[in-house]
């Protein structure tokens, strides 16, 4: 009896949380599953070259209708420490007083148009190169796994605004590469598949190229 009353107790301290909308600590009303989530996600590719810091953005779902974001401003992997925030997927609300999800804007959108738990946006060179050369990936019979190129496309400039739902794997030349999926593990796997890919069909490229 002690442990339930100990449980309602926190419980509803959390959603009292939620109400006041001011600011507290992230373990006050961020599962603990996914501060872990974020954390390992963030040591296994902090330093990939496609994690380019002020561009890097990553957040996940918490619940229908909240979803955590890292804050690049405090986010120190050095000394293995990370600042995250609380938003609302429906108003303009974050956890942290005075802030405002106008910088996340995408996120929420993606949240409410698709099924997605996880989001990465990152700048690998490689897709950039693969646009940018015109290559016809689409194509491609070189490749270990060409079907990721099945949820991959590439918006022509001026279009990413006026679209509403997003392929797991969308790049657009104003955002760069758009990732999601069901957890953060997932997302990592399909954008490192996606660079893997990308670098090959390049490779096939120059040689076509070279021959002709």
């Amino acid at each position: 009896m002690d442990k339930i009353n100990k449980f309602l107790v926190r419980y509803v301290k959390n959603i009292s949380l939620l109400g006041t909308r001011k600011s507290k600590t992230i373990n006050s009303v961020i599962s603990k599953n996914i501060q872990d989530e974020i954390q390992q996600s963030l040591n296994a590719i902090a330093f990939r070259d496609f994690v380019i810091r002020d561009l890097f953005e990553i957040s996940v779902r918490q619940s229908a209708n909240h979803f955590v974001a890292l804050n690049n401003n405090t986010w120190d992997q050095f000394q293995d420490r990370i600042n995250l925030d609380l938003f609302s997927i429906h108003s303009n609300w974050s956890l942290e007083e005075g802030r405002r999800s106008a910088d996340l804007v995408l996120h929420k959108r993606i949240y409410q148009n698709t099924e997605a738990n996880a989001i990465v946006i990152c700048h690998p060179l490689a897709i950039y190169e693969l646009v940018l050369k015109e290559i016809e990936f689409q194509n491609a019979a070189c490749l270990p796994n060409s079907k990721i190129f099945d949820e991959f496309i590439v918006l022509p400039e001026g279009q990413f605004e006026t679209l509403d739902k997003l392929t797991r794997l969308t790049f657009s030349l104003e955002k760069g590469l758009i990732s999601w999926e069901k957890n953060l593990f997932e997302v990592i796997n399909q954008i490192e598949l996606l660079i893997f890919c990308a670098k090959l069909a390049i490779i096939n490229n120059d040689a076509v190229n070279k021959r002709s």
